[in-house]
């Protein structure tokens, strides 16, 4: 706003008030998109993007997502930071299966010029701790012939990890010479059980993976009693 004051030679005046209005144009920008780079994140872990830099952008700036897996990431309109929630290497989620996750960052100005940055985020294997040990059945009946060896039951694995039952198995514990792991089976190779003499026996298991991660279980196999013919008559 002004104001044009007129003024003669003898000091006569008028003005007039004068608003003078910009207009916007759309104008033609190129926009480049800085510091945002393809990376790898750790399964089980959070993914969070650089902040990125913008040139060449008018006026305020928004960001928006496209790509296979978009879906599975979060933007900040307004910063352009990205993040996408934990995965787990071994269940993958993204459109190829194979923990490779895609998104293409916007940016788009006030004059809706925009520019775009693909960006590639890998997920990758972390070896993970044995949580379980199972053993089915655990039981052995008694006065069993022994031989090379009673096999007592199956033993299995929980592992995150895809080769959880290749992990190692060992043994200890109060009666642990009395058995022994065969092909991923409880094997016992003690003297014959008896079950009035020893009603059952104690061990102990420990899982380790190809990491050295390791998982123990306390086991008690139990005799089962078995009715047995009389073995005498006294008479006094």
């Amino acid at each position: 706003n002004y104001t044009l004051i007129a003024t003669d030679a003898d000091s006569n005046t008028t003005s007039q008030a004068v608003a003078v209005t910009v207009t916007d144009v759309v104008e033609t920008a190129t926009l480049t998109i800085g510091n945002l780079a393809s990376s790898s994140v750790a399964e089980n872990t959070t993914y969070t993007s650089a902040t990125p830099s913008l040139t060449g952008a008018i006026g305020a700036v928004t960001y928006s997502l496209s790509g296979a897996d978009s879906a599975l990431f979060t933007v900040n309109a307004s910063t352009g930071v990205v993040s996408m929630v934990a995965h787990n290497f071994e269940s993958p989620v993204d459109t190829g299966g194979n923990n490779v996750y895609n998104y293409t960052l916007i940016a788009t100005d006030a004059d809706s010029n925009t520019t775009s940055q693909a960006v590639v985020v890998t997920v990758t294997d972390v070896n993970e701790v044995p949580t379980a040990i199972s053993l089915s059945p655990n039981t052995i009946a008694e006065n069993v012939t022994v031989g090379a060896g009673v096999e007592i039951g199956t033993l299995t694995v929980t592992d995150p990890d895809a080769s959880g039952n290749n992990n190692g198995l060992t043994l200890s514990g109060a009666d642990a010479d009395s058995f022994a792991i065969v092909e991923g089976k409880l094997m016992f190779r003690g003297s014959s059980p008896n079950f009035e003499a020893k009603s059952s026996y104690s061990v102990r298991l420990r899982a380790t993976d190809a990491g050295g991660a390791t998982f123990e279980k306390q086991f008690t196999i139990n005799i089962t009693n078995v009715n047995e013919a009389p073995t005498d008559i006294t008479l006094s």
